[in-house]
């Protein structure tokens, strides 16, 4: 072979072992790279997955603490409870689940939500504190996850809603509050780490924002009470069943008129403080048995003004204080202090004012002695649309011939007297 062909073939050779190499460089390298690029897209599915995790849990425990800030009633608490399980389970990834809270005195786990589950499988699987599958875990107080209940003796023959169980303690302190329940439907499901820590997360502000509900009822128990002792001490003269009565109706009315619970409270409070402004009135006038002169008659409607003046310094109150200043309107437009007219008169005034004329009406008063129901009824219906909203007697009227034997001492209210036919026009003087 000649030197030339030599070289030549030499050279060929070494340029397709060098194509071949570069060849199978690029493509190990495509090949690396490919699956940096699938790890990476892996990582930022995960990335996504948990900020949207983590930005749901923020924006849960935001709405949290906005539920408790503003709960009323007995309402909130289920509210609350089926939002925080609904979440719990949107986190894992599940669809069943519990939420329990610890009833202290009888020490048994209370169902306040559930989600795809019976309250008899959970009942099933043991309420007791220390007792059965969920009240041991209560007890233990710790995260427990049960890969397979297939094989659990504790839960053998009951029918459960999955196969996978993870138990999360609600705990304050050292103290257990309730239990939350996570099932999956497949057995050795696997619960990843990170949505545990979140679910912690929730759980512990969860339980926190049960506890301050659990406070601010209490809260409103004392609200309550202190404006039924003041409204008792301001008008000796009125039992406590008669308040408990009036209290009675204006929620009535108020839920069957579909005001929110919280402006029903505040109906009620109205109800009973609006006479608080002729605290200071002066004892002939507040007993005078005979009509008022003008002189007088402008004294006694000075009394809704220094009501809402008064009730305005209780921060608490300030809804009141509307309710109360206009509680002496007429649907008709002569009414005072402003003279409203209709449906400018505030909706928890135009209650507050056809309860206590017929209050008025059956109670005595030191110009005549009180009227029959059935006689209060019909003056209620003869002012209508004129003196008081059609719209509310007629709620009145209703819900009073259903409940009159369902309220305090069997009765509508307190009867003491007898007919007198010219009661009406004078009694909105001193209601």
């Amino acid at each position: 072979m000649s030197p030339m062909i030599f070289t030549v073939t030499f050279l060929i050779f070494l340029l397709a072992g060098s194509w071949l190499f570069y060849l199978s460089y690029y493509l190990r390298n495509r090949q690396k790279h490919n699956l940096a690029l699938k790890n990476f897209e892996e990582s930022q599915a995960r990335l996504r997955e948990e900020v949207v995790n983590t930005d749901s849990l923020v924006n849960l425990l935001a709405n949290v603490h906005e539920i408790v800030l503003e709960s009323f009633g007995d309402k909130t608490k289920p509210v609350l409870a089926k939002m925080i399980l609904s979440s719990a389970c949107q986190i894992m990834g599940c669809a069943v689940g519990s939420l329990m809270i610890l009833d202290q005195e009888s020490q048994e786990l209370k169902i306040v939500a559930t989600q795809e589950l019976s309250q008899e499988t959970c009942k099933s699987l043991g309420l007791k504190f220390g007792e059965g599958l969920f009240g041991e875990s209560a007890l233990i107080g710790k995260i427990k996850i049960f890969d397979d209940l297939t094989k659990d003796t504790r839960v053998a023959g009951l029918e459960l809603p999955g196969k996978s169980l993870m138990l999360i303690p609600l705990k304050l302190k050292d103290r257990i509050m309730g239990l939350l329940s996570i099932f999956a439907d497949e057995p050795h499901h696997i619960f990843e780490e990170k949505k545990i820590r979140l679910l912690n997360i929730l759980a512990r502000q969860s339980t926190i924002a049960l506890e301050n509900l659990g406070l601010y009822k209490n809260l409103q128990i004392f609200y309550c009470e202190m404006v039924e002792a003041l409204a008792e001490r301001l008008a000796a003269e009125e039992s406590k069943d008669k308040n408990e009565t009036l209290r009675f109706y204006a929620r009535k009315i108020a839920q069957e008129l579909k005001l929110p619970d919280s402006i029903a409270m505040y109906v009620e409070f109205a109800t009973i403080l609006r006479g608080i402004g002729k605290s200071d009135l002066n004892e002939l006038i507040l007993h005078k048995p005979g009509n008022l002169t003008p002189k007088e008659l402008e004294e006694v409607k000075k009394a809704p003004k220094k009501g809402h003046d008064w009730v305005s310094k209780v921060k608490f109150l300030l809804p009141v204080g509307p309710m109360i200043l206009y509680h002496q309107e007429h649907w008709d437009g002569k009414g005072y202090p402003s003279g409203l007219k209709g449906n400018e008169i505030p909706l928890g005034s135009r209650i507050v004012s056809v309860l206590a004329a017929f209050h008025s009406m059956t109670t005595d008063r030191p110009y005549r002695k009180a009227l029959p129901e059935k006689q209060a009824i019909r003056e209620l219906k003869n002012q209508a649309g004129t003196q008081f909203d059609p719209k509310v007697v007629e709620t009145f009227v209703k819900i009073f011939e259903i409940e009159k034997e369902k309220i305090p001492q069997g009765q509508a209210f307190i009867r003491n007297g007898k007919e007198d036919q010219s009661v009406f026009e004078n009694f909105w003087e001193w209601n």
